[in-house]
C-alpha cells in the first residue's frame, strides 16, 4: 500500500492554487491523489491545506493503519 501525506499537500506544474492530497511514489516523489498529473518531476509539496476539490473528496489517512 502507498502511504497518502497527510500534512502537506503538492502542487503540479506552474499552477500553484489547486493544492492536492499527494501519493508518495519514491524519494521525495508524490502524486497528487486525484490523478490530475502523473508525471512527478512537474510537482511540488507545500505545507498548505489541499485545495482540490477531488482531492478533499478523499478521507484522510489513518496513522493507525499500517498495512504497508
Amino acid at each position: 500500500m502507498t502511504p497518502v501525506q497527510g500534512e502537506f499537500g503538492v502542487t503540479v506544474g506552474d499552477d500553484v492554487f489547486p493544492v492536492h492530497k499527494s501519493l508518495m511514489v519514491g524519494d521525495d516523489k508524490y502524486l497528487p491523489l486525484c490523478g490530475v498529473e502523473t508525471d512527478t518531476d512537474e510537482t511540488t509539496a507545500w505545507r498548505r491545506a489541499v485545495a482540490c476539490e477531488k482531492c478533499l473528496h478523499f478521507p484522510d489517512p489513518d496513522p493507525e493503519d499500517d498495512d504497508a
